[in-house]
């Protein structure tokens, strides 16, 4: 019985004596913990510098910093500017009447600081530390230079009407080559971004020949993933599953053939629920062949529509000569109202002489219709030249233009 009575003592004497003593410390060691808190501040220092450089590596690999590494960067210069406000008070304490009272107070805040600051340094390691940021998406294209005409009006209302019918999954968008379909499927897509009609909106190029690496490629890098696998099928199966997640807007532009959505790794039995396709394509019988179920057709720009065009990329206004725009209008119609015909002769001929003018008119009147598709009437591509430095230059020919236009607008204009 004594025995316990003496335990309960001595477990009252502990509880009593040792805040006793620890608040005694506050008093009698105050320089130990002044001169602790500049190890502990020095140290964070180092460590706050190297979070900064890695912080700064990762914006270099365009990645995004963890929340928690911001928040940690964040609390860790609060807690240094408060420091150094300690700091200047601990410098201060000796001047002042109540030089013990202030002693013990600072003591305790010294020791708080400092144990917050030990706790920051240990707690700097950060798995992960970043990620790779999503690409932009449909953000990425510029709307400069998209001009919402009557006709091309048209045919984006219907195209986002389509879109919010969730019976329809397999749109084609008709049009000739140069009428301006990428343009306008990518303000679609920017729209329909926008609306949040879909999780994810996905541009991928098809083109000739068919490339399905490349096209495989191309939507996976705007999915946020890698296609690790080697094997043609492993690839497809692994983009399939991936579709399958959350719903997709994926545009295929420039379409020639009838695209193996197997091959690709596009979900076609399911496609209904994972994703809706708009194809572009020149031609009426590959929507037909992909069994769209909704064809739109991209009409070409009236004339006026054409001439406001061409002014704009020409720089022709009210106050330029009658001969000049009379000859400017002689070359819109030679375009046919083709946009990509228009924008490119347009902006080769801005600030040209009226003989420049003349010149390319004279070019495109004598240019032969090249690769007419049946049931037009109208040149679908044809080859143009201009003198524009006293050199005859060729271009190309128009197609060449949709396939490379800014390095040919590069060319027309340096």
């Amino acid at each position: 019985m004594e025995d316990f009575f003496l335990s309960i003592a001595s477990k009252i004497a502990e509880y009593a004596v040792h805040p006793i003593i620890h608040h005694a410390q506050y008093l009698c060691c105050f320089k130990n913990f002044a001169s602790s808190l500049p190890n502990a501040k020095e140290q964070l220092e180092l460590t706050r510098d190297r979070v900064k450089d890695r912080i700064r590596e990762a914006i270099n690999k365009v990645e995004k910093v963890e929340p928690a590494v911001e928040k940690w960067l964040k609390d860790t210069e609060k807690v240094l500017e408060e420091v150094q406000m300690l700091e200047e008070k601990i410098l201060s304490v000796n001047t002042s009447y109540f030089r013990r009272k202030c002693q013990y107070s600072l003591a305790k805040e010294i020791e708080r600081k400092t144990i917050e600051m030990i706790e920051l340094d240990r707690n700097s390691k950060f798995e992960p530390f970043s990620r790779i940021t999503e690409l932009p998406s449909m953000k990425y294209y510029s709307s400069d230079n998209f001009f919402m005409f009557n006709s091309t009006e048209e045919s984006y209302n219907k195209l986002l009407e389509e879109l919010k019918n969730k019976s329809v999954f397999m749109i084609g968008l008709v049009g000739l080559g140069g009428s301006g379909k990428t343009t306008l499927a990518k303000e679609v897509g920017k729209k329909a971004e926008e609306m949040k009609i879909f999780e994810k909106v996905v541009f991928a190029t098809v083109s000739q020949p068919i490339n399905i690496r490349s096209i495989q490629d191309q939507i996976a890098d705007q999915l946020d993933f890698k296609l690790k696998e080697e094997s043609d099928i492993g690839r497809a199966q692994r983009l399939s599953e991936r579709l399958r997640k959350g719903s997709t807007f994926l545009i295929l532009d420039d379409v020639w053939e009838k695209l193996n959505f197997e091959a690709l790794g596009i979900p076609l039995n399911e496609i209904s629920k994972a994703c809706c396709i708009l194809l572009t394509t020149r031609s009426r019988e590959v929507c037909t062949f992909m069994q769209c179920q909704s064809i739109i057709e991209l009409n070409l720009l009236s004339d006026e529509e054409a001439w406001t065009l061409f002014r704009h990329y020409a720089n022709i206004s009210d106050d330029s000569s009658e001969g000049l725009k009379g000859v400017a209008r002689k070359i819109v119609n030679e375009c046919k109202g083709l946009p990509i015909a228009i924008v490119t002769v347009g902006s080769t001929l801005k600030e040209k002489t009226i003989a420049n003018f003349e010149l390319a008119l004279s070019r495109l009147e004598n240019s032969k219709p090249l690769d007419v598709p049946k049931g037009f009437t109208s040149p679908y591509i044809w080859k143009i030249y201009f003198d524009l430095e006293g050199d005859l230059i060729e271009l190309g020919d128009l197609e060449r233009w949709r396939m490379q236009g800014e390095r040919w607008m590069k060319l027309l204009t340096c």
